[in-house]
């Protein structure tokens, strides 16, 4: 285990040969390996879940107090696929699925979008296997068409979620099914009118006095100042901030676009604190736990409620408040609406347009009849 991990743990012989093949295999200690590696690792080695090798690799991440959800999972899908009574027919809908997040993959789908679909479709699988006695592929558009009302009703799911389970199974019929569908019931869905929150001046720079850390604090105002979602916060590398322009470039954002924005000058020391000593191609917003990887999406959303806490603010915000709120102060502060579509990256003026509705710019000349 030389050369990578260094805990005092004691390892069969097995455990510690598997330990080891996978962290060969990336390049990198184990604890550093995500679930979806891990997966990939399995599928190309042809390890199956019954296997010597997986209990072995499984044993060994329990052992290093690595924490990680995939075997779980993995034996999940096994066994509910193992008891069914057509197991060839599961095994083929297991094909089928990693045939999809395949030519997803090809076709430049974000990761976030590929377990999307397939966890969108595992759950419809076996609600119609339960309720109807069938595969995915045997039921017809009014079967399938029942388990979107089940899942509006139970599920509470809203209507942008309908959208994407529709866009899911439109690509699973038409490109690895080859069945063209159409799912009539599932087009112009009308969607509820609901005006973004927003946080005042006054509540952000209150938000912000409650974090005391650097990077903290930095990744908090980075949302607001620019008009980041969290994710692409997160992806920020060192090279990709220019103090002497105050810019700083977002790359392969929402849509796979690439876009630049504005950062604020009572932001450029805490920018030099973070940056110093770090090569251009380091995040900015680095992991204390995982060197060398970006702080994780939970970690960021858990610093903002913290700090909404302590704040004592009582609206329902979220990080993605703080993008809505940039956007709304720049047009209040007179920037042209286009302007900020660009700063935000939408590929639609539409879609911009929402946040003259909630500025209050307008509204101050306004004066109540009462």
């Amino acid at each position: 285990m030389s050369g990578f991990s260094d805990a005092p743990v004691e390892l069969t012989g097995e455990e510690a040969k598997m330990l080891l093949s996978i962290q060969r295999y990336y390049k990198k200690n184990a604890q550093f390996i995500s679930n979806v590696k891990i997966r990939e690792f399995l599928k190309k080695h042809d390890i199956s879940v019954e296997s010597a090798e997986f209990l072995a690799l499984q044993n060994a991440y329990i052992k290093m107090k690595y924490i990680r959800g995939i075997f779980h999972q993995m034996i999940k899908e096994y066994e509910y696929f193992k008891k069914k009574e057509h197991p060839s027919a599961d095994l083929v809908f297991q094909k089928n699925l990693e045939e999809m997040r395949r030519v997803m993959k090809l076709r430049n789908y974000s990761f976030k979008t590929i377990k999307q679909y397939g966890n969108i479709l595992i759950h419809c699988y076996i609600w119609l296997k339960e309720t109807f006695k069938k595969r995915l592929d045997e039921c017809d558009e009014s079967e399938i068409i029942d388990y979107v009302y089940y899942c509006v009703e139970e599920r509470k799911i809203s209507h942008v979620y309908v959208r994407i389970l529709r866009a899911a199974l439109l690509f699973y019929f038409e490109q690895i099914l080859r069945k063209p569908v159409e799912f009539h019931a599932l087009i112009k869905i009308k969607k509820k009118k609901k005006l973004p929150d927003i946080l005042t001046k006054n509540e952000v720079n209150l938000l912000l006095a409650q974090i005391s850390n650097t990077k903290h604090k930095l990744l908090i105002s980075l949302m607001y100042s620019s008009g980041l979602r969290v994710s692409e916060t997160l992806k920020i590398k060192t090279g990709d901030v220019c103090l002497e322009s105050k810019t700083i470039r977002v790359r392969q954002g929402k849509g796979k676009k690439d876009r630049v924005s504005i950062i604020s000058d009572k932001q450029l020391e805490l920018f030099e604190v973070l940056m110093r000593g770090k090569r251009a191609d380091e995040y900015l917003i680095e992991s204390s736990q995982k060197k060398g990887d970006p702080l994780a999406v939970r970690t960021a959303q858990r610093i903002f409620e913290t700090a909404l806490k302590k704040s004592g603010i009582q609206k329902k915000a979220s990080c993605h408040t703080l993008r809505h709120s940039f956007a709304t102060h720049l047009l209040e502060n007179g920037t042209d609406v286009r302007m900020i579509q660009k700063l935000l990256g939408h590929k639609s003026i539409t879609t911009t347009s929402i946040y003259t509705k909630i500025s209050r710019a307008s509204l101050k000349n306004v004066i109540s009849p009462l």
